[in-house]
């Protein structure tokens, strides 16, 4: 089950099918560092990340809680069809009752969610330390 905003949305087979067939991408545009691809597993299973499929593309989100109350819709991954990938996000934020959404990945994005309303709002400078 997964829990968007106080919602309980059931885990359907079918997502998770979807989820399979695109695993080890998204395992390559994840930070193992980060986000083993068994813990996105265990994650998806617990309700913690929830599932958006199309036949052509997946996404992956999670609701963040900030201590105002204040309520975040974040992008964890996208793998797939760029105009499918673009209807999942749309149709995650409509039925998502969160303040703001966001999305952090590669600069690229910036450039392709310019015109669906995302603007840069900060900027996460990181130095390998290992």
């Amino acid at each position: 089950r997964h829990r968007m905003a106080g919602a309980l949305v059931m885990l359907l087979l079918e997502d998770w099918q979807r989820y399979l067939e695109r695993r080890d991408e998204i395992e390559s545009i994840t930070d193992p560092r980060c986000y083993p691809i068994l813990w996105i597993d265990a994650a998806i299973w617990s309700g913690n990340i929830a599932l958006h499929t199309s036949p052509g593309a997946i996404i992956g989100t999670t609701i963040k809680t900030y201590p105002t109350g204040a309520t975040e819709l974040h992008g964890m991954f996208a793998a797939g069809e760029l105009p499918e990938i673009l209807t999942l996000i749309e149709k995650a934020e409509s039925e998502s009752d969160a303040d703001f959404a966001s999305i952090a990945s590669r600069s690229g994005w910036q450039r392709v969610m310019r015109d669906h309303g995302y603007a840069l709002h900060q900027v996460e400078l990181r130095n390998d330390l290992r």
